[in-house]
């Protein structure tokens, strides 16, 4: 089977649009791919993202019968020499992206937490949080919004951390 195949510089650009772009057929023999896989309701709204690293079909057939998303068909993407270990950045940036019904949460990505989880990674705790937002540049950090999550971009944190 073929299927859209992108670098990853293309999904992440902001003209990416799944629904429209189609143009990149081709077939890539690997045993092993990254794929992002979309799927769509009847309205051809993105309802759910996913990745898998084999034969995407399979994932689709498993959220199928599950009956626990109501879709009426999928996408999928191969990710062109995008390593297994950056498809969860790839899938979190979607997911904000198109805000799917039902994803509920980001994956655990390097880019985007929540403000919790970015102290984590960035070695801090909560007792933290009130020196570092004193900091007259905690303000203008940058958020994206989901599913009633607010996901800080873990990059300013450490630039936040490493200004103190």
């Amino acid at each position: 089977m073929s299927y859209d195949v992108y670098s990853k510089k293309d999904v992440l650009s902001e003209g990416f649009d799944v629904k429209k772009n189609t143009s990149h057929r081709w077939s890539i023999s690997s045993d092993r791919k990254s794929f992002i896989y979309f799927l769509c309701n009847k309205d051809h709204e993105i309802v759910y993202i996913g990745q898998s690293f084999y034969d995407p079909s399979v994932r689709v057939l498993t959220h199928e019968k599950e009956g626990k998303k109501e879709f009426l068909y999928y996408r999928a993407i191969q990710i062109f020499k995008c390593p297994i270990e950056e498809l969860n950045n790839i899938e979190a940036e979607l997911i904000l992206k198109y805000k799917p019904f039902y994803n509920k949460v980001l994956p655990k990505n390097d880019k985007w937490a929540s403000f919790e989880n970015a102290l984590k990674v960035v070695g801090l705790n909560k007792w933290d949080f009130s020196r570092l937002s004193k900091n007259s540049l905690f303000p203008k950090l940058k958020t994206k919004k989901f599913n009633n999550h607010t996901y800080y971009s873990i990059d300013q944190i450490k630039g936040l951390v490493i200004k103190k």
